[in-house]
């Protein structure tokens, strides 16, 4: 039997702290399949799998093969975890040389390192930003946002983002806000966060409250009734 396919890419991350996972593959004939952590023969594999046995038991994932389902532990042990699969076909063919499967350890979770923005903007034009660290790739993830706490999946995509940052232009009227954001990188790992900020529109220009000079710095000093840059003339 030949293995046509597998549920997993082989050398792909595996999930931050997971020790198992669900795996098929799929056979271009019915197969009884077994793996194992070790190259060794089929008879001595322990790993069991629960294959399809009949000609009409084709998958409906790869038109044309046969499912193999498993559960594979110790898929994240090392920094690379390898895992041997032989097939017997109802023939009583078996294969000679081992298929390879291999998988990758994430050795830090995935996570939102920085968000903004926070606090009171004066902008109705609003830049939602993130930056994420660690995971599969350094950080590298995919991230979204919702004005709900909903599930990854449900929120839309960053406009920036399959990268550590990640940016979404917002146009917005004045208000408060709460924006929900999960981020999911290429192994599963995700993580999540929330920017709080409120938005208000400052239509009144500052008022000088007082002015006075400084005798002894010889400097003239003004105070105001809000954060301003100030320039002056002769």
């Amino acid at each position: 039997p030949e293995v046509k396919y597998t549920s997993i890419t082989s050398g792909a991350y595996m999930q931050y702290n997971i020790s198992e996972t669900a795996f098929s593959l799929y056979t271009n004939e019915p197969a009884q399949c077994r793996w194992n952590s070790n190259d060794t023969g089929y008879e001595f594999m322990s790993g069991e799998m629960s294959c399809a046995s009949s000609g009409f038991q084709q998958s409906s994932e790869y038109y044309g093969s046969y499912e193999c389902a498993t559960t594979l532990t110790g898929v994240a042990d090392t920094e690379l975890n390898s895992f041997y699969f032989k097939c017997q076909d109802n023939s009583g063919n078996t294969n000679e040389d081992s298929f390879k499967f291999t998988t990758k350890q994430t050795e830090e979770p995935l996570e939102i390192t920085s968000i903004l923005p926070s606090g009171l903007l004066y902008d109705l034009n609003v830049s939602l930003e993130l930056e994420t660290e660690n995971g599969a790739e350094k950080g590298s993830a995919v991230c979204g946002y919702s004005v709900e706490e909903v599930d990854y999946y449900s929120m839309a995509e960053f406009l920036h983002t399959n990268s550590s940052s990640h940016s979404q232009e917002l146009s917005l009227t004045e208000g408060d806000y709460t924006y929900y954001v999960a981020c999911q990188d290429i192994a599963g790992n995700r993580a999540t966060n929330s920017s709080i900020f409120t938005v208000e529109i400052d239509t009144d220009g500052p008022e000088i409250e007082s002015i006075y000079v400084d005798t002894i710095y010889e400097v003239l000093l003004l105070e105001l009734n809000e954060d301003a840059t100030c320039e002056y003339a002769s």
